[in-house]
This record gives structure tokens, sequence and C-alpha cells, in this order.
């Protein structure tokens, strides 16, 4: 049963995408590129003791928008963050899960596609992707935490961020949550990560 809601949460995310002209401006993609434009993730280390060997900390306030943003929050999995004035936010149903678009206009939106994970993991991991999506592209996946752990422990995630692509829209930036029982896909245009990175950056759970 993991298997099958695995593999069917990427297939909605993909159509949702194309649907909302995610990557509208962007040219097809006939061939898995060699990914290598994407923007590096700034990220801090936290001390050992409050993290998990090979995690980093997503820097927050000094990359966090600081004006003309709008806090979004999402009453049913208690979750917020900061997003520019000029996205809107729209949230759609599915069977597998709950998809919320932010489009900021073309190569300026990101995806979020929510479904049930009742997997006893505290992070993705590349292994666990490639058991359910063996042909997934995975490259440059790094570790992270999202929240501050010496303030609200119950409040941390922990993220796989990483580097993909797909034929038909090319590269993306990809930023997988394991939260309370929930399994948060994260996808935008890779020419969007610098500004998923300070998004990212203003994510807090409840």
């Amino acid at each position: 049963m993991n298997q099958r809601i695995f593999a069917a949460a990427l297939g909605v995310s993909i159509i949702v995408i194309a649907g909302y002209f995610l990557f509208k401006g962007a040219p097809a993609v006939t061939q898995t590129p060699e990914l290598s434009a994407a923007t590096p993730w700034k990220i801090t280390g936290v001390p050992a003791e409050t993290r998990e060997d090979k995690t980093n900390e997503v820097v927050r306030d000094a990359q966090s928008p600081a004006a003309n943003v709008t806090l979004y929050q999402n009453a049913t999995y208690g979750f917020s963050f900061k997003h520019p004035n000029d996205t809107k936010i729209t949230e759609l149903e599915d069977d597998s899960g709950d998809v919320i678009i932010a489009d900021g206009g073309p190569q300026k939106s990101f995806q979020i596609f929510i479904m049930p994970f009742d997997e006893p993991m505290t992070v993705m991991t590349p292994e666990r992707i490639r058991r359910d999506l063996p042909n997934a592209v995975i490259k440059n996946p790094q570790e992270a935490i999202l929240g501050d752990p010496s303030i609200n422990s119950g409040q941390v995630a922990y993220a796989l961020i990483f580097e993909s692509a797909s034929d038909g829209i090319g590269q993306t930036r990809e930023v997988w949550i394991v939260h309370n029982g929930f399994l948060y896909q994260i996808t935008a245009p890779i020419v969007f990560d610098g500004e998923l990175t300070r998004i990212m950056g203003t994510w807090k759970f409840e």
C-alpha cells in the first residue's frame, strides 16, 4: 500500500504542475538534463547535540523576505510560511492528498503536495524514494532542519532537499518533509531556487 501511495503522489504532483503552468515559459525537456545550474542553498551548521549527523539548518531571518510579504497559514495541517504579496495561493483536494499552488507567475511558482505517510521515518531519504520510484532523478541531496530545536522541538521538521528533473517540465528543486504522519512534497522550477530558499526559511509548524 505504501508503495502505491508513494508512487501516486509524484504522479499527481506532475499533473498539477503542468495544469497550473508552474513551468510556463520553461523549455520542454525530452531527455533528463545534467543538473548543474541550481542556486546553492545557504545553510548553517546546528550544534551536534541538537541534530542528527549530516543534518543542517536552513538559514532563517537574514534570508527571509522582510517586506512586501503575506503570511499563509494552513489550519488543517498546522503550518505557515511567508510569500510575496503578488503570489496567489490555491488549495485543491485530490484522492491521494491535498495540493497547494503558490502562483507568482511564470517560473515564480511552487506547489506543495501533502499525503498521509505512516512510515516511522524522521527524514525522507533518497533510498526510500528510489524504492518506489527507481528512475527518479535525485541530485545533490542534503538534509536540513526547519525550525529551531532550541526553542520548540515540536515545531522542528527534517527535510530532504535535492535537484530533480522530469521529461516535459524541466529541472526542479524538491523539498520533501516528513512530519506528524504526513509527507510534504514541495516542488519549484530550478530558476526559482533562490526565492524558494527564502520562503522555506519562514516555514513553521505549530
